[in-house]
């Protein structure tokens, strides 16, 4: 017996990076549109990431972003290890909210 469930989000703003080199893949980021959230595109070449840039009420900014990382090498290949460094070494100067799947062992 399968079921299906509707869900239904109060959310106002959707980011997403939707990867058209692999079925299935992407990354999904919901922000509620009172945060006044702005995309923001990093330098990195991390294939599956978006990112949004939120400012507190003490006008400061927070970077929040959303990554996965495929458990398969086949896909993006031995680099793929190399780009989530530069990913951290970007954004380790800003104040930041990383969410995601990496699938490393050790860390779950």
């Amino acid at each position: 017996m399968s079921t299906s469930r509707n869900i239904q989000l109060s959310i106002d703003v959707q980011m997403s990076n939707q990867m058209t080199e692999v079925k299935g893949g992407g990354v999904l980021l919901y922000v509620k549109e009172k945060f006044n959230a702005s995309e923001v595109k990093l330098q990195n070449q991390f294939p599956e990431q978006v990112w949004c840039r939120i400012k507190t009420n003490d006008n400061r900014e927070v970077l929040v972003g959303v990554c996965y990382r495929t458990p398969s090498e086949n896909v993006y290949g031995n680099g793929i290890h190399e780009n989530i460094r530069e990913l951290v070494r970007e954004i380790s100067c800003k104040n930041f909210v990383l969410f995601g799947d990496f699938n490393y062992r050790g860390i779950d």
